[in-house]
């Protein structure tokens, strides 16, 4: 009984050290192939012209996540209108899980610096980046992006650094095999920004401080193949929406909440309607008046509206509001009042 014990034993030891030993040998192969997939992509990018620089390129993380290091790492674009070229920090991080290659995650904290022609240049500093995405057939099923203590400076009129204490985006492609059974949303969109000081330089509409911002979308029908009027004009008279399931923006004085809905009029022109529940929208107005965006005469009649109009009563010393927003013929309006002319963005 006792040798019949020992030989287990000792089978499932070595059956342990075999497995253990495969697995190092795939793990290492995994690396090189992650490696040579990487250097055939910037092989494949300089043959369209593209100039791209490296360091060396390392892997590590055995026996668990596969991760590559690329050491300074630079490139540019080819381009006769709108050339640009971008040089990273000391080092970027890739990783890929061997068991789940179609999921990656990129690491970039530090110096960046973008060049966007002659006279453009933005330096930017993270103390945080990563971004995670999953692939699948060739296409991206799902994207996030995350920033923490940033800074850019370099910005158009800016005389000084704008700075952001968190960004997060989040993307997913949610489209069925097959179009005819679409009928959830065909992407979806998350953006979430905390504490963007605006710099010096820059007028925004109101203070140089957003405290937070929230904003969730939802595609409905099948998204346009690019941006031209043609592809918008397929997808807008298909049915084609644009849901906000989740705004939010506090920027004093406005502390704003809401969702709607947005499509595009036969101009291809954005219209909609939202439902929104505001503080501070009196101040808002008296802000946006100082500012020159609204004329004193409208910032009369939109005061008028936010009183007459509003679904509910002020709440309590919170003064909130829950009003109707509608964006049509180029028009932010306040119920009837029509508070800001946009830019017409169709031109």
């Amino acid at each position: 009984m006792a040798r019949s014990t020992i030989r287990s034993f000792w089978l499932i030891l070595a059956a342990v050290i075999a497995l253990a030993g495969g697995y190092g040998v795939w793990w290492l192969k995994a690396a090189d192939q992650a490696r040579d997939t990487l250097l055939a992509w910037i092989e494949a990018r300089r043959a369209q012209g593209w100039t791209i620089e490296h360091g060396a390129i390392t892997a590590s993380g055995f026996p668990g996540t596969l991760r590559l290091a690329v050491e300074t790492p630079a490139l540019a674009r080819p381009s006769e209108t709108r050339p640009w070229s971008w040089r990273g920090p000391e080092r970027i991080w890739v990783e890929i899980r061997p068991l789940m290659p179609n999921h990656m995650k990129a690491m970039f904290p530090g110096r960046h610096r973008l060049d966007l022609g002659p006279k453009a240049a933005l330096d930017l500093a993270l103390q945080s980046g990563q971004i995670e995405v999953a692939m699948a057939d060739e296409r991206l099923e799902s994207g996030h992006l995350t920033l923490e203590g940033v800074e850019l400076a370099g910005l158009p009129g800016a005389s000084g650094k704008l700075g952001l204490g968190r960004l997060d985006l989040d993307l997913q492609d949610r489209r069925p095999a097959r179009p005819e059974e679409l009928k959830q949303p065909s992407w979806t969109a998350a953006l979430e920004l905390d504490a963007l000081q605006l710099p010096p330089g820059i007028t925004p509409p109101l203070g140089p401080r957003v405290e937070r911002a929230r904003l969730r979308l939802a595609l409905y029908g099948v998204p346009p193949a690019n941006s031209g009027r043609e592809a918008l004009r397929a997808w807008s008279e298909a049915g084609g929406t644009l849901e906000a399931e989740r705004l939010e923006l506090k920027w004093d004085p406005l502390d704003l909440e809401g969702d709607g809905t947005l499509a595009l009029d036969r101009d291809l022109a954005p219209m909609g309607s939202f439902f929104v529940t505001v503080k501070g929208a009196f101040d808002t107005v008296d802000a946006l008046v100082k500012r020159g965006l609204v004329k004193p005469a409208d910032s009369l009649v939109v005061k008028l509206a936010l009183a007459v109009l509003a679904k509910n009563p002020p709440e309590g010393e919170s003064g909130s509001l829950r009003l109707p927003i509608s964006v049509q013929n180029h028009q932010l309006l306040v119920g009837p009042a029509r508070l800001l002319r946009l830019p017409n963005w169709t031109e």
